[in-house]
């Protein structure tokens, strides 16, 4: 009885790793077959969008009479580049700069001040004895640093009035001289911010007008490095002009602006509002960069057939490494899934709403929760979160336009702020909410966006920016 029980057992046991081995025979055969198919559909999109994208031009629109003075042709990308390079030679920019450019927005300036303005921002254009508590705190290698820099900015802001305006670092450009690498964003991130900087300088020596030059000109850049980059140029790009926003709003709140000032804000945010392009091809950019990873990682045959923007191809893809055959099984699979979410997004960008684009963001990540693959859940990047950010500072922008308009409003009705939306109409045309569609409202003393207690909700960090208040300078 006990060896018909052994035997009886050791069958069963030879049968589990049988069947064990047949299922995963099966699994691998499933994968192979996946492996093997689908890739000439996939390569034939890829390259159409990246053939797109290389052939898209970033035209700007002619500006409106009060805005600059003239637009110049040519391309901006090349005036960028050299002022990137000058920036380059300036050395680093200290650390004290981000904080500053906060200040320049509205926070607070932290630490003790100085006892006076250090000779370096004297030389920089601020005015003797000024007792401005951003400048009393500035280090003077900031000041220094920003008279360095003096030239990079002359070149920024020529090539921020350049009628195209394709982003200096476009996926399909070429930087010559840099090596191999895609160069760094940041430098143009830093000439945004010392742009700022010059101008809040500037406005304390009583130049008004070059002071809103200077802000104008990092709004526009942050435009610029939006068209066509990529998320990570969108995102710093979106970064530039929130900071221009802010330090307008702080300007509108503790400085008397005349009739001019205000309809030339009115006009420029209108400008920037209409040149500022959605973050759909700065999606096609992430997907061109992640399929083709993926491709290489999983199907080098495949990759190999690939229209790679110049920027990819100047990717040395081996640093990523290369699995082993089950890896690259699950890489090919997380292609197939990652093709799926993609399309569902294509469809998202067609809307002009978040609150619609929210629905598919949703399906999304619920899709991605239940997929058995970790590769893709790993590799798709939180559009939904990109999207919010771009979508609040877009709003930031159009609430800085109406409280311009408000208070020409009040200048002239002998200081009287307006108590609706319908009072601003004469001035222009009025701003729609790009988040609900609905028109800004005024509320409590306060600009605000229309969302509900649910898109409020998920706006998580950026619904503090989506109320701005209606205030003039003392």
């Amino acid at each position: 009885m006990g060896e018909t029980t052994r035997q009886g057992g050791q069958t069963l046991a030879k049968g589990a790793v049988i069947a064990l081995g047949l299922a995963l025979a099966s699994s691998v055969g499933v994968m192979l077959w996946l492996n093997a198919t689908g890739n000439d559909a996939l390569i034939a999109r890829y390259n159409a969008l990246s053939e797109e994208l290389h052939e898209k031009r970033y035209t700007r629109a002619p500006p409106p009479p009060e805005a600059v003075a003239a637009l110049e042709d040519g391309a901006a990308a090349p005036l960028y580049k050299e002022a990137w390079r000058l920036l380059k030679d300036a050395g680093d920019a200290p650390d004290q700069l981000s904080e500053v450019v906060k200040w320049l927005g509205g926070e607070a300036p932290g630490g003790e001040p100085r006892a006076e303005i250090a000779p370096e921002c004297l030389d920089a254009g601020a005015p003797p004895g000024s007792r401005d508590p951003v400048l009393l705190r500035l280090e003077p290698e900031v000041c220094d640093y920003l008279n360095r820099a003096a030239p990079a900015i002359v070149l920024a802001s020529k090539a921020s009035q350049r009628s195209n305006n394709r982003s200096p670092v476009h996926v399909w450009e070429r930087w010559e001289d840099v090596g191999a690498a895609v160069p760094s964003y940041l430098p143009f991130l830093v000439l945004g911010n010392l742009s700022l900087l010059q101008g809040h300088i500037d406005g304390l020596g009583d130049d008004q007008a070059k002071q809103l030059d200077r802000t104008f000109v990092a709004a526009r850049m942050g435009v610029d490095l939006s068209q066509g980059s990529g998320l990570l140029g969108a995102m710093l790009g979106t970064a530039m002009v929130e900071s221009a926003t802010k330090a307008l709003i702080h300007t509108m709140h503790h400085e008397r602006l005349g009739d001019a000032a205000l309809r030339r804000i009115i006009a420029e945010l209108t400008w920037v509002q209409q040149g500022w392009a959605p973050l759909h091809d700065a999606m096609v950019g992430e997907y061109l960069w992640v399929t083709a990873l993926l491709l290489h990682q999983s199907s080098p045959d495949a990759f190999d057939q690939l229209t790679l923007p110049t920027a990819l191809a100047q990717e040395d893809f081996t640093n990523y490494g290369s699995g082993n055959m089950f890896e690259r099984l699950f890489l090919k699979s997380g292609i197939k899934e990652y093709e799926v979410v993609w399309a569902q997004l294509m469809v998202a960008h067609e809307e002009p709403l978040l609150s619609e684009r929210f629905k598919t963001y949703d399906a999304v990540e619920a899709r991605l929760q239940q997929s058995s693959n970790p590769i893709t859940s790993v590799l798709m990047v939180d559009y939904g979160r990109f999207d919010r950010r771009v979508s609040a500072a877009r709003v930031q922008l159009a609430l800085t336009r109406l409280l311009a308009m408000a208070q020409l409003h009040a200048l002239r009705h002998d200081g009287a702020l307006p108590s609706s939306i319908a009072d601003l109409k004469a001035l222009g045309e009025l701003p729609v909410d790009l988040i609900t569609g609905e028109p800004f409202a005024i509320e409590a003393g306060a600009l605000k966006s229309p969302l509900t207690q649910e898109l409020s909700a998920r706006m998580t960090e950026e619904r503090d920016r989506l109320t701005v208040r209606l205030k003039l300078p003392r």
